[in-house]
């Protein structure tokens, strides 16, 4: 029994000792698993990163060439600019252009750009503070002017080659200085006939109301006449009454001195009749002059005409209004204003220098490195993880 005993003691499984952690032992068989697949991991991440400076190199090398405005705008007119000159209408028109001109790869970029981000890589604007009109005595100041409302706007035209490059330019320059703004004056125009037909409805409610009043004044005092004291001589002539004719103010006087009261409201009544009426007459012409203006700049559109057409289209029309002083002098101030507007879409520098765009070669071959490293890491344990269990399938455990 005894002899039993003890072997049945001795067969009894032995629990091995751990001498170390986990841990460890899991951090030692990560190196183990880099370090047999190291040659997978330097494969992969060196020969992406190879491939990718490769066609870096071999791609062709965008140049560009930026023409600099003088011109205050603020973000909101230089979405107001992106928003014409970015429209399907326009950039037909460049399309239709550049080919007229033998461009036709140009043309097809512009044409097969699905969205406004990649019309930007072909022509984009930037607006910018002139930090060369103010001093700026150290860097924080720079950061302010920077932060402020931009004066200058900047085209830049970005094109694969040199070869048409400043042909390419010409035409879109041709195109924001002498299309865009047509666009730009067809809304001012609009919201300036909008403004006046406004004028012309408070007028016109105010006309009733006016003539209201003048009548019920007119009654009144036909009335008062009809009771006026035989004896007047209590009136002194050199009284002179100041009242506010919005009020009822005169009520309590005597009667001859409402009579003058009265008879100085409608006075004054028939005044503003007769200015409102002059108000009115004047905003009529205006409106007929100016939608004149918009249905020329509709068909100068149409007719594929530029705003120095257009503006010599409004000095010829100052000669139908030679007999209209107001109205001469309204459309000699928007002419003043076509004018400012044609001399600003100037660049700075005519014939801008052609540069190379920098491709990032170093910062996109960077990622490509790191992308790739980290697949190949993962690569390297799943390639461990599939070569382990097909040993374990062919050495099953013994029992």
């Amino acid at each position: 029994m005894s002899n039993n005993k003890e072997n049945r003691t001795d067969i009894r499984p032995q629990q091995p000792t751990q001498h170390l952690d986990d841990d460890e032992i899991d951090l030692i068989d990560y190196v183990f698993i880099l370090l047999k697949h190291k040659t997978l991991i330097v494969l992969g991440s060196l020969i992406p990163t190879l491939v990718a400076g490769f066609v870096l190199f071999v791609m062709p090398r965008r140049h560009s060439l930026s023409y600099t405005y003088s011109m205050a705008m603020s973000e909101t007119d230089l979405k107001s600019l992106e928003d014409k000159f970015y429209s399907a209408e326009n950039i037909q028109r460049l399309v239709e252009d550049l080919r007229g001109q033998g461009i036709a790869d140009y043309a097809q970029a512009l044409s097969s750009a699905n969205t406004v981000a990649d019309i930007r890589k072909l022509v984009r604007f930037e607006i910018a503070p002139a930090l060369f009109e103010t001093q700026v005595r150290n860097f924080s100041e720079a950061r302010e002017k920077l932060d402020t409302r931009g004066t200058l706007l900047l085209m830049h035209v970005a094109y694969n080659s040199t070869d048409n490059l400043q042909n390419i330019a010409e035409i879109l320059r041709h195109n924001f200085e002498q299309v865009i703004p047509l666009y730009l004056e067809k809304n001012q125009l609009i919201k300036t006939i909008s403004r006046f037909k406004d004028e012309m409805a408070g007028i016109e409610e105010n006309r009733f109301v006016l003539n209201l009043q003048l009548q019920r004044k007119k009654s009144t005092l036909e009335k008062l006449k009809t009771s006026i004291p035989a004896d007047t001589e209590y009136l002194s002539g050199n009284i002179v009454l100041q009242l506010d004719i919005t009020n009822s103010g005169s009520d309590y006087l005597p009667l001859p001195y409402q009579l003058q009261a009265i008879q100085t409201q409608l006075v004054n009544l028939e005044e503003e009749i007769r200015f409102d009426t002059e108000k009115y007459n004047y905003y009529t012409n205006l409106l007929a002059l100016f939608e004149t203006v918009l249905n020329r700049l509709n068909e100068i559109k149409r007719q594929r005409q530029t705003l120095k057409q257009f503006h010599s289209f409004l000095t010829d029309v100052m000669t139908d209004y030679a007999e209209d002083a107001s109205a001469q002098d309204r459309l000699a101030a928007y002419i003043k204003r076509i004018e400012n507007s044609m001399a600003s879409a100037v660049p700075i520098v005519e014939n801008p220098t052609i540069y190379e765009e920098a491709r990032e070669t170093v910062k996109i071959t960077g990622f490509v490195f790191i992308a790739a490293f980290v697949l190949s890491l993962i690569g390297a344990f799943l390639r461990e993880g599939v070569q382990q269990k097909k040993l374990s399938f062919a050495c099953p455990a013994r029992v």
